[in-house]
């Protein structure tokens, strides 16, 4: 396709060039309109070059949205040829650089193989000037009369491109006529002398007679054939609603300005007078204020707004229109059936509430299938009668089915269920059956209807939080010139937001191509249209708009409540059935949850105490089937997939636990061993089956112990190191005994130590640092180093060891008051950051699947959870809301990076870009 349209572009600058040559110098005023007769009635869409040479001129020289394309090689390809070919025309003379008196048309045409060609017209009013085209085009390279075909008395002229394509023209009557083959042009041949012509359609001489002539070009769009030209670039899943656009109108004209970062089109639509098309709707309608984006999230990637001044007499006119199309058959049944089954008629609780304005949003998608993305939006006139009514067919429903009405409350919300299936789509028109299910809410003035009660609790929450489209500063300046403020129908698409859409509605090779240039694309920002009634015709708005400063924010993919605040930050584990990871949660009822990655709460399981530990999945029958294990204060927990307590679990601890719980698996047998220091000052093992391990040494330490055990092996011998509160440091081999005697402390009152694992005793470390930034570096060789890396006096300073650099050493992460730093290991400043407020816990280290560095931070008191590179940088949507210690996991096992969090009862999951 790309391949095609730079062949277009190119022999359309040579055509301007040649046509320029005499028409610059004879002056000579032709109409347009015998060049209009030589164009097939079937054109699916017309372009009307008024001046070619200006256009490539403006496109290629100030064009920004010119410039991001040539990234992708087709376009780098065709600007390389198209200056070629200026420069040639500009050397000569005679040819000149514009296009003045004559238009250039190309119109495109279906082949009959899911295909297109183009054709090209141009008056040609002389014989003078036809042989001095004709000279022109005959010196072109590739030209060879051998090649030239004859129709009836015309030759039709072959220009050679290459060994598989060629260049057809001629010229009759008057009129230049060329294409990629000859079968177009003996088509309009034959159309010109039968005296028919695109000039004897009413709709489209009202449409023609509309374009501007101060622009560059004009696009005319053929409602009636569009389909059957633009059905190739998309997916079968698209195919009903493009072939729909035969009843949306009949002809549409656009006047093109190109702007540096953006694409200004406007125009009209037609439509015929029977009420057959759906613009008809409309036509009865003054436009109105769009104001849904003053509720919808501002991640909305797609939205389709209708504005109605009467909507009674829109829901009338509509079924007359969906009669007219026999599509009202479904709808009649299914309204039939909810008075049968139901004794209700579900329109007279349904339409007399909706006021001016219905519209259909996407948010940017979480997966293909839209279901937690699609949102319905019906402005009420009164919204407490809306949710009154809609709240009596939800009890006449439950009360025929003899079930419990659902409802919820979030955020002071109600969330209620119809228990209806395709109640949008039914009720309002196909334009808004992305919801299938009936959960829905009340948010400002407008009932909002979603596939789930989660999607809704999504939707609430960004409403809340103040993240709306009409807040979002890059969709105030796309809207702040452009775009009117009222409409009858208005479209948005964000494209930087739509990949998950394009992958699924487009064709595959057209969607493989936009995922390979995605960084291009990412910087085309929104695309959008608007059709208002205006003397006759719609008034029709086209805009596009570049930005390259676009980042995306990152919304919670999914939320979910628990009973009461958490008492724990949620964990991610792995299922063993789906091999995704799930959500593992604790509030402080002392209850446990499962919630899988769609959302769902799988199980929830009451428990004694709350969660110490990590959560370590372990498969301790050796079936390759996943169990959870974990330490609470007095207990050790051992829970199946489905909630329930292993054999043998709980262990009831007869001394409280001081640390958190360790498992080693020693030599990856599945053979687990539990470690866990209790305030008996004691280091206890168990094994897997809950039992006290037979034959293992029960030391006693000096001091309690607070920090989890460590586990390293150097020259095929084990060490397990604890550190008590005091920093004496224990090594003990795998059956408790002190395999070393470390006389060298590490800082007292540390939550945490990390092992750094060489070859030998001398080159293993055990590393900490203290309150001021101290780090501390104690060989198992016995041999003790401290450095300082962070001046001052703060007593508030985490330490976390980074990775290693290009030269082997090792990174230094610090926490010190407000500020987040990174250290070379000789104590050179990497980078810098300032905090909001001081963290309460060490930075979190993340390592991405492409082995680059990111750093967490939390900050409680704000609520805001950040994420940085390892050059200091804040990454691209951050920061998020949440107040716990995040994790972040390929959650679905498809590449896409996600992160789990929580604030105060909720648990929240992102996509992260």
């Amino acid at each position: 396709m790309l391949k095609k349209i730079i062949s277009i572009l190119l022999l359309a600058l040579l055509l301007g060039g040649g046509i320029y040559f005499y028409f610059h110098l004879k002056k000579v005023e032709v109409p347009p309109n015998s060049a209009i007769k030589a164009i097939p009635i079937d054109a699916a869409f017309i372009i009307e070059s008024r001046k070619t040479l200006p256009l490539w001129k403006t496109i290629s020289q100030t064009s920004e949205v010119w410039k991001e394309l040539l990234d992708i090689p087709y376009f780098n390809t065709l600007n390389g040829q198209l200056k070629t070919v200026d420069s040639i025309i500009r050397e000569n003379p005679e040819i000149g650089t514009m296009l003045e008196n004559q238009p250039l048309f190309i119109s495109a045409h279906a082949n009959g193989m899911n295909r297109f060609n183009f054709l090209f017209v141009c008056s040609v009013p002389d014989e003078a000037s036809q042989s001095t085209l004709s000279s022109y085009l005959g010196s072109l390279k590739g030209n060879n009369p051998a090649d030239n075909l004859q129709y009836e008395e015309t030759t039709i002229h072959c220009v050679k491109i290459d060994e598989k394509n060629a260049f057809y023209y001629t010229i009759d009557n008057g009129i230049f006529i060329a294409s990629f083959g000859p079968a177009l042009i003996k088509e309009s041949l034959r159309q010109f002398e039968s005296g028919i012509s695109l000039m004897q359609n009413a709709y489209f001489t009202k449409i023609l007679n509309a374009t501007g002539d101060k622009v560059i070009a004009n696009i005319l769009i053929n409602f009636q054939t569009f389909t059957s030209i633009s059905s190739s670039l998309f997916s079968r899943n698209f195919l009903p609603a493009l072939s729909s656009m035969q009843d949306f109108g009949q002809w549409m004209e656009l006047d093109v300005t190109i702007n540096p970062d953006e694409v200004i089109m406007t125009g009209f639509t037609n439509c015929d007078s029977t009420g057959s098309q759906f613009l008809n709707l409309f036509q009865h309608q003054s436009s109105q204020e769009v104001k849904v984006a003053s509720v919808v999230p501002s991640n909305t990637a797609f939205m389709i707004c209708h504005e109605f001044s009467d909507y009674g007499l829109f829901h009338k006119n509509q079924v007359q229109y969906l009669g007219i199309h026999n599509k009202n058959r479904n709808r009649a049944e299914w309204i039939s059936r909810i008075a049968q089954d139901y004794d209700m008629n579900i329109e007279k609780y349904f339409y007399p509430w909706i006021n001016s304005e219905v519209a259909q949003i996407i948010t940017e998608p979480s997966d293909s299938t839209l279901k937690n993305d699609t949102y319905v939006l019906i402005e009420a006139n009164d919204i407490n009668v809306a949710i009154n009514k809609l709240s009596t067919i939800a009890d006449t429903i439950a009360a025929k089915k003899n079930e419990k009405v659902y409802d919820t409350t979030y955020m002071q919300h109600k969330i209620y269920d119809l228990n209806l299936d395709n109640v949008t789509g039914n009720m309002l028109g196909s334009s808004f059956d992305g919801v299938s299910k009936s959960w829905f809410t009340s948010v400002a003035n407008y009932v909002v209807f979603a596939n789930s009660p989660n999607a809704l609790k999504t939707f609430i929450y960004e409403y809340e939080g103040g993240n709306t489209l009409e807040k979002d500063s890059y969709y105030k300046d796309y809207i702040k010139q452009y775009v009117e403020s009222e409409s009858g129908v208005y479209i948005y698409n964000n494209m930087a937001l739509s990949s998950v859409l394009y992958a699924k509605y487009l064709d595959k090779s057209c969607s493989a191509d936009m995922k390979k240039h995605k960084s291009v694309f990412n910087k085309f920002h929104a695309a959008s249209i608007q059709f208002s009634y205006l003397q006759g015709m719609f008034y029709t708005n086209l805009y596009f708009k570049r930005n390259s400063s676009f980042s995306k924010k990152i919304s919670p993919l999914w939320q979910i409540g628990l009973d009461t605040t958490l008492a724990v930050h949620p964990y991610w584990v792995t299922d063993h059935i789906t091999h995704g990871q799930y959500v593992m949660a604790e509030d402080k009822n002392e209850s446990v949850y499962l919630i899988n990655n769609n959302g769902h709460i799988e199980w929830k399981k009451k428990i004694n105490g709350y969660i110490q530990s990590p959560i370590f999945q372990v498969d301790a029958l050796k079936n390759h089937k996943i169990q959870y294990l974990f330490n609470t204060a007095d207990n050790i927990t051992f829970l199946d997939r489905k909630g329930n307590d292993v054999s043998g679990f709980p262990v009831k601890l007869k001394y409280q636990a001081t640390a958190p719980l360790t498992v080693l698996d020693y030599d990856n047998t599945k053979n687990y061993k539990l470690l866990l220091p209790c305030d008996d000052m004691k280091i206890h093992e168990y094994d897997i089956n809950g039992k006290p391990v037979q034959g293992w040494i029960v030391l006693k330490t000096k001091e309690t112990v607070k920090c989890p055990a460590r586990y390293l092996q150097v020259d095929k011998k084990d060490y397990i190191i604890f550190i008590d509160d005091a920093g004496m440091v224990y090594a003990l081999d795998r059956k408790g005994s002190e395999r070393l005697n470390l006389n060298n402390r590490m800082p007292s009152h540390i939550k945490d130590f990390y092992i750094l694992q060489g070859k030998s005793l001398s080159d293993s470390y055990i590393m900490a640092a203290d309150t001021l930034g101290t780090v501390f570096k104690l060989s198992l060789s016995g041999e003790l180093t401290t450095l300082q890396y962070v001046k001052g006096n703060n007593t508030s300073t985490y330490f976390v060891p980074g990775p290693f650099d290009s030269s082997g050493k090792q990174e230094m992460i610090f926490i010190n008051g407000n500020n987040l730093s990174a250290y070379t290991a000789d104590k050179k400043e990497l980078f810098r950051a300032k905090l909001k407020d001081t963290p309460n816990d060490a930075p979190l280290l993340f390592v991405y699947p492409d082995h680059t560095l990111r750093l967490g931070t939390i900050d409680k008191k704000n609520e805001r959870i950040y994420l940085w590179d390892n050059s200091g940088n804040l990454c691209p949507g951050f920061p998020l809301f949440g107040s716990e210690c995040f994790g972040i996991a390929d959650m679905k096992n498809d590449g896409a990076l996600h992160l789990v969090t929580g604030a105060d009862n909720k648990i929240y999951v992102y996509r992260l870009q």
